[in-house]
């Protein structure tokens, strides 16, 4: 059965996820690199050719033997490449897979999400036209298990979040609808149109100070922007 914290300070004592990333980080040591290094190069295909996401969301490039063909042609990258990325994922996967539960953290996070006000959205119910306070999106994918390591940690959080409304979707078709080509990513709205995206760091703590950065940033800033954080400063670039 999922904990309920009572307190904020305790959802940040009891977070298992510091423990569980150290034995994932020895997992997956031998993949990381080569694997980081084309998502990377993924993303900034997608991202410099947006027209190309429609096509890349139908490849099914795991579970088909054309998948890394039909992606190399896709996105101009060698074959070879796209082979070995899905080569080494699998890999990297179940590497992870025997240190992660992550089906006992989908199931925390189907037990903890009714007692929270996280909304879950799709393309048809996602409307950003009306809202009259800040909305942060959290993307998430059905298939991403990133994501499933950091759905604990949100609900409970939120919880205590009220500096915004939380929304949560897994409509891939939302995600190339709003320019999200990586996950997790946290989206954030305001009632004048401004839209700020930002990367979802993995720990309790970290993820609730970047909520509040988003907002807190956010609350200035016009027009569309990406969440930048240092070790000395936070800020907000347009995009």
């Amino acid at each position: 059965m999922a904990n309920h914290a009572k307190t904020l300070e305790e959802v940040f004592e009891t977070d298992p996820i510091p423990g569980l990333l150290a034995q994932q980080e020895e997992a997956v040591a031998p993949f990381e690199e080569r694997v980081l290094e084309t998502s990377k190069r993924i993303s900034s295909v997608l991202k410099n050719n947006p027209e190309k996401a429609e096509q890349f969301y139908e490849i099914d490039f795991f579970g088909s033997d054309d998948g890394p063909q039909r992606l190399a042609e896709l996105l101009d990258i060698p074959v070879e490449v796209m082979e070995e990325f899905k080569t080494l994922t699998i890999q990297a996967t179940l590497a992870m897979n025997r240190v992660m539960d992550y089906d006992g953290l989908e199931q925390e996070w189907l037990e903890l999400l009714p007692d929270t006000s996280i909304r879950e959205v799709d393309q048809d119910s996602f409307d950003m036209q009306s809202i009259t306070k800040p909305v942060v999106v959290f993307f998430s994918a059905t298939w991403c298990a990133p994501c499933k390591l950091r759905k604990p940690s949100l609900a409970r959080l939120s919880m205590f979040f009220d500096k915004a409304d939380i929304y949560f979707t897994e409509d891939e078709d939302l995600a190339a609808q709003e320019g999200v080509h990586a996950w997790p990513t946290l989206v954030a709205y305001w009632p004048s149109g401004s839209k700020i995206v930002s990367r979802i760091p993995t720990e309790a703590r970290e993820i609730w100070d970047t909520l509040n950065k988003l907002v807190s940033l956010g609350q200035t800033f016009q027009g569309e922007g990406e969440l930048i954080c240092t070790d000395t400063e936070c800020r907000i670039e347009p995009l």
